[in-house]
């Protein structure tokens, strides 16, 4: 047998194919700011499918909704539009956790600052009260929600998580 039919047929340990994988992706993505301009995927095809996924959104097809704004984000990680987009999906799909997820990294790439509220929320739904805290102590240290009713009732309810949890 031929060294070259013996190399065919021996796979690459896990560790050098995904090294070789990473170099390959690291090379693409050398100055580009996102898979998409890696790729060369333009603006205007992202937002066509953008507006499918919205539309999919709107008329209650969750489930492929929710994948066309994973795919959004994979290829543009950098839009604050796609996450949140992703975040209201999956709390539409009772995915507090995947919600919450979601929308505070849009929170982080500049959506309104309110929306840290919804992560609070959904990360209480969720039953994750480090998490829940986390998201508490960055609205805290934001300011602008202290006289919030519907802080107050998230502090509520992030206690009596904290105290089921804790029993």
């Amino acid at each position: 047998m031929s060294q070259a039919k013996a190399m065919e047929e021996e796979p690459l340990p896990a560790g050098q194919a995904l090294s070789g994988a990473l170099d390959q992706l690291s090379g693409l993505m050398r100055g580009k700011s996102s898979l998409a301009e890696g790729l060369g995927v333009d603006r205007a095809g992202l937002e066509g499918f953008y507006g499918v996924s919205r539309n999919l959104y709107a008329s209650g097809r969750y489930p492929e909704a929710v994948r066309g704004f994973e795919m959004l984000c994979l290829y543009d990680h950098t839009n604050a539009d796609y996450w949140l987009a992703l975040g209201r999906c999956r709390q539409m799909m009772a995915d507090d956790f995947g919600a919450g997820m979601a929308l505070a990294l849009a929170a982080e790439l500049g959506a309104p600052p309110a929306l840290r509220l919804d992560v609070l929320e959904c990360m209480i739904a969720a039953g994750e009260p480090e998490l829940a805290e986390a998201a508490m102590r960055r609205i805290e240290s934001e300011g602008g929600h202290a006289s919030s009713g519907r802080l107050k009732l998230l502090m509520t309810a992030l206690n009596h998580l904290r105290a089921k949890q804790g029993s």
